[in-house]
């Protein structure tokens, strides 16, 4: 590392490529911080759910991008998220239905994009705050049909192409 950093902490650095550590430290971690940082999760439970904590308000670009163990993604009751910024489930294999907490106002570009997502809903319908649905966010994914919130004000080119 020589970047003027002690052995001791180097040494500390070194400890948490240990996958099981960092990912006991980063689930600590999502409990105090309100954000999801990028890259952070990826080892979901046994069954490939992951429940996001209610008091996460951004799931950064990239949290999940990658995590084939991705199946399932359950928002904890009385989420506070607020966004979704992009390409954070790109390459999961995320899939089946989705319920985006009421309280999210943006989902980024290319998002939930290629994924085998066959049902999306916006809070319980009539609460949603969402405004914004960014470019390509649901494009190549198995939903047939969905119910665009009326407070969207913005939705990105390709948003649900091949849909």
């Amino acid at each position: 590392m020589g970047d003027g950093f002690s052995p001791k902490f180097q040494s500390f650095i070194q400890g948490f490529q240990n996958f099981q550590k960092m990912m006991s430290l980063i689930l600590i971690l999502c409990c105090i911080l309100p954000v999801v940082i990028s890259k952070c999760f990826y080892t979901p439970d046994a069954s490939g759910e992951v429940v996001i904590p209610a008091n996460i308000t951004t799931i950064a670009s990239k949290s999940f991008q990658g995590c084939t163990a991705l199946k399932s993604l359950i928002f904890a009751e009385g989420s506070q998220l607020t966004s979704i910024e992009f390409i954070s489930f790109v390459g999961s294999n995320l899939q089946g239905s989705i319920n985006i907490p009421a309280g999210c106002k943006t989902i980024g570009s290319s998002a939930f994009k290629d994924l085998k997502i066959t049902t999306v809903t916006f809070g319980s319908g009539t609460d949603s705050q969402l405004t914004n649905i960014g470019a390509s966010s649901f494009e190549n994914t198995l939903i047939s049909s969905i119910t665009i919130p009326s407070t969207v004000t913005t939705i990105g080119e390709n948003a649900f192409l091949d849909s």
